[in-house]
């Protein structure tokens, strides 16, 4: 008898003993950029009729683009609604818990925004690491890959993200000193990959 009620006690909660100890992909920390695991971005695309493979912020690709082809303009492209295919909303603005980041400037935020939206690449970060894609006057955007492997998403999904972060993490008056309105934050992807939005040094 005292067999057979141990036998029923370990077929009814054993199962749920194992669920309960096994470890969740959805509880493990995102990645937020670090001296030991921030990387340099790639940049593919095409700058006119030029193919281009380069490294840095947008900014420095920018610059590398210029110098190479100084006879091409940067088209101001019409960005349509993009779809929030895995975006997981809302973000986190800055405090972020267990974080000490500031908020940026928004203005130099936008311009990142800009050239993101406009230069049209694709942006390729290797696994577990962070890539500053974009750095101007102290306010920085970067993308952080929590996977496993590279990732290459397009640069105006990516900049679809900084803006979430400027339309909803913004401080700061319109009309009392708008220069100086701050933004900052970090918004996730269902496919293991956020955008921070914060103060950096450049």
């Amino acid at each position: 008898m005292h067999h057979l009620s141990l036998t029923i006690f370990l077929a009814l909660f054993l199962p749920f003993t194992l669920v309960l100890s096994a470890p969740s992909e959805v509880s493990l920390p995102a990645l937020g950029p670090t001296s030991e695991n921030t990387v340099p971005a790639t940049f593919i695309g095409s700058y006119g009729d030029h193919d281009f493979n380069l490294t840095g912020t947008v900014q420095e690709v920018m610059a590398q683009l210029k110098e190479m082809h100084p006879g091409v303009e940067l088209e101001n492209r019409e960005v349509m609604g993009l779809v929030a295919r895995n975006k997981i909303m809302p973000p986190l603005c800055v405090p972020v818990a267990g974080q000490g980041w500031t908020a940026a400037f928004m203005s130099h935020i936008d311009a990142g925004i800009f050239y993101l939206n406009n230069l049209h690449t694709r942006l390729g970060v290797s696994a577990k690491s962070c890539a500053r894609i974009s750095c101007s006057y102290d306010s920085a955007i970067y993308l952080c890959n929590d996977n496993g492997g590279y990732i290459e998403p397009a640069s105006t999904y990516i900049a679809s993200y900084a803006q979430d972060l400027v339309n909803l993490c913004t401080t700061g008056s319109f009309t009392k000193f708008p220069a100086y309105r701050k933004t900052g934050g970090q918004e996730f992807d269902s496919d293991r990959y956020n955008v921070i939005v914060k103060q950096d040094s450049c």
